[in-house]
């Protein structure tokens, strides 16, 4: 997002992390989902657990709302294991770490990434894999940036999967994100709050446009309750708003995610670090929650506008700059 910001961060190390409630509400919901697919448990006892494996110091009124999540937690273990039962790829890693190497300029460069879940099979003698994201707010899919290194986390996923030693042969059956913890409407054309969870947790992502692939996600994919948005026509074509790929596509956008790790690993031993948000449909991206404005000179002219720029309005005039 910014090649400065990545500096400040990573280089000088001046952005202490600090663990918020809601970071530890994220670890929890991982945690308890991880746990759940696997045995039987007892929610609320588990969270308890968690907490103190952890040493999470929280106050009263954390711990009143923690006993309010444990009830949304058990309904959301539900629809996961009610979504699975459709799925033949049924084997699960979860919160696993995966690792690329690089070697450049004599400096050994480890690239890692730790992925959610991993859901695969052994398919006539071929693994099959599918990535899923769990997320507790809402995140934009799309594969439109990819060339700038722009909401590129799933991609990296299957990159990393793709290079390791398990799933270098393996066909991707797609990769997705799962709201977990997003907002639920009270009613809506007369649906219950089950219908609407269900609905809202469907799976946003990239899927194999491979029929018999699909149907190893979902065995009823042509009107899938599982994934968002893949609608069929009538005469079994799939609508062209469908996000599909085919395995060579997915195959090469391992590639591209191997282009922009070169590029990057390129500019931090060359020491490019310069100010340079970008600007994706008039909306700066890079700045908006960036902890470093009170020291960041950026002007305008920093600014990468990708996808054409009209000027922002000045603030408290409603005129453009």
């Amino acid at each position: 997002e910014c090649a400065f910001r990545y500096y400040l961060s990573k280089v000088l190390k001046i952005d202490l992390f600090e663990e918020s409630f809601k970071t530890i509400i994220g670890n929890i919901v991982h945690h308890i989902l991880e746990l759940g697919l696997k045995k039987d448990i007892d929610i609320n006892v588990e969270i308890i657990k968690f907490i103190k494996e952890k040493d999470y110091v929280l106050t009263s009124r954390e711990y009143f709302y923690l006993e309010m999540l444990s009830e949304d937690i058990k309904k959301i273990l539900r629809v996961i294991k009610k979504q699975s039962l459709h799925s033949k790829l049924n084997k699960y890693l979860f919160e696993n770490e995966f690792y690329v190497y690089k070697d450049r300029q004599d400096i050994n460069v480890s690239f890692k990434g730790l992925i959610d879940k991993v859901m695969y099979a052994d398919i006539n003698g071929k693994e099959v894999i599918m990535v899923v994201d769990y997320k507790t707010g809402s995140t934009l899919v799309t594969l439109d940036n990819l060339e700038y290194g722009l909401n590129i986390q799933l991609p990296i996923y299957l990159y990393l999967l793709k290079n390791s030693e398990r799933f270098k042969d393996a066909v991707i059956a797609g990769f997705y994100v799962q709201k977990v913890l997003d907002s639920v409407p009270s009613i809506v054309d007369g649906k219950s709050i089950n219908e609407l969870r269900e609905e809202n947790m469907r799976l946003q992502g990239y899927s194999n446009s491979s029929n018999s692939i699909l149907e190893l996600i979902d065995d009823e994919y042509q009107d899938s309750k599982i994934i968002k948005g893949l609608r069929f026509k009538t005469n079994g074509e799939l609508y062209s708003s469908a996000k599909v790929l085919s395995s060579k596509d997915m195959d090469d956008l391992t590639v591209k995610v191997d282009l922009k790790i070169e590029e990057c690993i390129s500019n931090i031993l060359e020491g490019k670090f310069d100010i340079n948000p970008k600007v994706i449909n008039n909306k700066n991206i890079s700045c908006t929650y960036c902890k470093f404005k009170d020291i960041c000179f950026k002007c305008k002219k920093d600014e990468i506008v990708l996808g054409g720029e009209v000027d922002e309005l000045d603030e408290g005039t409603g005129v453009s700059n």
